[in-house]
């Protein structure tokens, strides 16, 4: 899988899951359509997913846990699934 296809995979299953997700060249912003004060850059480096601040989510190859990791950190502190 290269680093696009990752990319758009991931961004799909946010879409579905009801995330906002806009894609730019190299990385994803995903926002909580509730509180979109709840926002983060997600990029692919070194066959990983990475969260802006440079730690690494998971492998490239699981993009489900990508996206289960992308959604409790957007999820509001009340843990309502706030996303519109």
């Amino acid at each position: 899988m290269t680093t696009d296809e990752a990319l758009a995979e991931l961004g799909h299953l946010l879409e579905d899951a009801g995330w906002r997700v806009d894609r730019r060249a190299g990385l994803l912003r995903v926002t909580n359509r509730s509180a979109p004060a709840l926002n983060e850059r997600i990029t692919v480096q070194r066959g990983a997913f990475y969260w802006s601040w440079g730690q690494p989510i998971t492998e490239m190859r699981n993009v489900t846990k990508a996206a289960e990791a992308v959604g409790r950190v957007l999820t509001t502190a009340s843990g309502a699934e706030d996303r519109g």
